[in-house]
């Protein structure tokens, strides 16, 4: 009745592979680009399927993007 299924698994570990892939990457890649490295560490480490990546795109690095303008992002 609850046998064990490799292929069930396989599906499930695909599915979640495809939905954090995508948010951590951009995540990694707005915490280098704002120079945060400790939020970089922190994305780089944890592994929460993509709901910490998910708050600091919206929450923080977005602010940080907001208040940034062009010429301050290129001095960098």
């Amino acid at each position: 009745m609850f046998g064990f299924n490799p292929t069930g698994w396989n599906l499930w570990i695909l599915l979640i592979i495809l939905w954090t892939l995508p948010w951590k990457g951009y995540a990694l890649w707005l915490s280098a680009r704002n120079s945060h490295p400790r939020w970089f560490i922190a994305l780089l480490l944890l592994n929460t399927l993509a709901i910490l990546e998910i708050i600091y795109i919206f929450a923080v690095g977005r602010k940080i993007a907001k208040n940034q303008t062009l010429k301050e992002v290129t001095e960098k």
